[in-house]
Parts: C-alpha cells; sequence; structure tokens
C-alpha cells in the first residue's frame, strides 16, 4: 500500500494504451489514486482504477490483455471475473440469467457457418492454462468464434473470453463443439483444432469425432 511504490510500479509498465491497476480494499485504495497523481496529467487520463476482485480479475485480465485485447475489454473481462466461481456454485439467478441471455443472442445471431467436435485429453481439462491458450489463440482471428460444452449440454459461450470458457468447466474426456463465422473460418477452426489436436502443444492425443 506504499503510494510511491504503486507510482514506480504504473511507471516502469507506462504505455500510451494505457495501464490498469488492479487493488485490494481499504488503504490500497487510497494509495493507489495518490500513486495516480504524482504522473503528469497527460498520463493521469490512462491509469484505470479497476474494481475488480485482486486474484480473479489479476488472472483474466493478464490472459486478455495477452491476447490482444484493447484495455476497455480487458476491464471488463476482470470485472467479470467472479462469473466462472459463481455459476459453479449457483449462488445467483442474476447470473444465470446473464448466462441465458447471453445464449439467446448467440442463437439469434444465426452466423455459425462451420462446426468442429472435438474430446479433450488433457488430464486437467480446460483449466486456467489450456483455457488461456484456446483463448488467446481464438482471439487472433477476426471470425466470431464459440465453444460448447456438448458432454454438459452446456450453452455456447464466447471462446475470446477466459471467464465464459472457465464457466464450461470442460474435463479430461469431454466433448466440444467449436464453431465460426466470419473471413477467416476455416483457418480459424484447422488453428484450433490443431491446438487441441496436439493437448495445447504437448503431444498428440485427440481426434476430431464423427
Amino acid at each position: 500500500t506504499d503510494a510511491i511504490q504503486i507510482y514506480q510500479a504504473i511507471e516502469s509498465v507506462y504505455t500510451d494504451k494505457g495501464v490498469i491497476v488492479l487493488m485490494d480494499l481499504g488503504s490500497a485504495i487510497l494509495s493507489a489514486e495518490m500513486a495516480v497523481e504524482f504522473l503528469p496529467p497527460e498520463q493521469q487520463a490512462n491509469i484505470k482504477l479497476c474494481a475488480a476482485p485482486l486474484v480473479e480479475g489479476t488472472i483474466a485480465a493478464v490472459v486478455q490483455a495477452a491476447a490482444g485485447a484493447t484495455i476497455e475489454q480487458v476491464i471488463a473481462e476482470a470485472q467479470n471475473s467472479l462469473l466462472a466461481k459463481t455459476t459453479h456454485l449457483s449462488t445467483t439467478t442474476h447470473q444465470k440469467q446473464k448466462t441465458n441471455d447471453q445464449q439467446q443472442k448467440i442463437n439469434d445471431q444465426k452466423q455459425i457457418t462451420k462446426e468442429i467436435h472435438l474430446t479433450i485429453s488433457n488430464p486437467m481439462g480446460l483449466h486456467a492454462r489450456p483455457a488461456a491458450k484456446l483463448v488467446a489463440t481464438a482471439s487472433k482471428f477476426d471470425s466470431n468464434i464459440t465453444l460448447k460444452n456438448l458432454t454438459s449440454n452446456s450453452p455456447q459461450i464466447n471462446a475470446k473470453s477466459i471467464n465464459q470458457v472457465i464457466t464450461l468447466a470442460i474435463q479430461q474426456g469431454h466433448k466440444i463443439a467449436i464453431t465460426a463465422s466470419g473471413s477467416d473460418t476455416d483457418q480459424a477452426l484447422s488453428t484450433l483444432q490443431q491446438l487441441i489436436n496436439t493437448n495445447f502443444n504437448n503431444k498428440p492425443t485427440n481426434h476430431p469425432l464423427h
């Protein structure tokens, strides 16, 4: 909670694209605000103090930033980083309704042009690291890419969102469907299939379903 150390950390990574600062409660918020005030006025506008949960928000933000998301998209993912936990524990009907609304929106778009089915062979399933690889790979393409856990009959979700991918709780042996629609559909599906078929760049143990 040292304002000087926070200021130095911001300064060490600063670019005009912006810097996101996550913090816990109490004096950390005041220290972060003070640290921003140490910066030149033209830089202060590019510093975003984010109210996302510290641990989950940091993980979500790092994954989305590495995938090339804008600062607004990174903040949105960080702020929604409790989605996986609340969905798994079924603690709120509001979040369930939000997921249903997302599913309906995807269905209404009716833009899916191609789909592949795969089986996950990774012993840990799509936990944080392979999920992050999948999101980073999907985010390289312009096409709309969705993911569905066929084994649990989950809704389709945005494969470019780490928070939404984690909610599917995909485990070893689960069958998934990846769909894509857009200008680079074939390349996107081929690349994602290769990623999963090579066990996320490990040994190839997976095969498409027919």
